[in-house]
């Protein structure tokens, strides 16, 4: 169950910024990355768990899981859209051989800098930080319609009140979701 993807990574590359020419293992590689790393600590550990759950066993479109479906595709799923461009920028760009790190370059293309990579990390980071607040406000708003937010005991969720997130963006800011709503 560890390495089920959440996200579709063709509904990725057509409603992203993602050239279909992409490699879908390095979207892969991106997508469990943001799922461990931002996704469940959006949602906490029990949650996060839960949709995996639907996802594998088929069963997030049924009509008594809709609230599950509608945090992830109105929600979650615009997180992905514009962390795995940031995740994936420098991967593409910089490629691990043995002989060293080389910046990948090929015909017809003109090589980006470091800056501008930088720069573009940027904001697809801000657009994602965005995304992550509205899921972080549907879920202080709805933490009632799902009970693996009153009953998750992970680390993330233990001794704090639903009311108090403690990650916000990709930048790990800690605030106090009461104050945004």
């Amino acid at each position: 169950m560890d390495k089920a993807l959440i996200v579709n990574i063709e509904r990725l590359k057509n409603d992203s910024y993602l050239d279909k020419n992409v490699s879908n293992n390095d979207i892969r590689v991106a997508v469990l990355f943001i799922q461990d790393e931002i996704i469940e600590h959006v949602t906490g550990s029990l949650l996060f768990d839960c949709i995996k759950m639907m996802i594998i066993n088929r069963t997030i479109d049924c009509p008594a899981n809709s609230i599950y479906k509608q945090l992830l595709d109105d929600y979650l799923f615009p997180i992905f859209v514009y962390a795995v461009q940031a995740e994936i920028s420098i991967p593409k760009s910089f490629k691990v051989r043995n002989i060293g790190t080389i910046q990948q370059t090929g015909d017809n293309v003109q090589q980006t800098g470091l800056g501008d990579i930088k720069y573009l990390n940027s904001y697809y980071r801000n657009k994602a930080d965005f995304y992550i607040q509205r899921a972080i406000k549907f879920l202080a708003c709805n933490r009632d319609c799902l009970p693996e937010l009153r009953g998750c005991s992970c680390s993330w969720c233990e001794d704090r009140p639903f009311s108090k997130l403690p990650y916000t963006s990709l930048n790990l800011k800690i605030v106090d979701v009461k104050k945004r709503i």
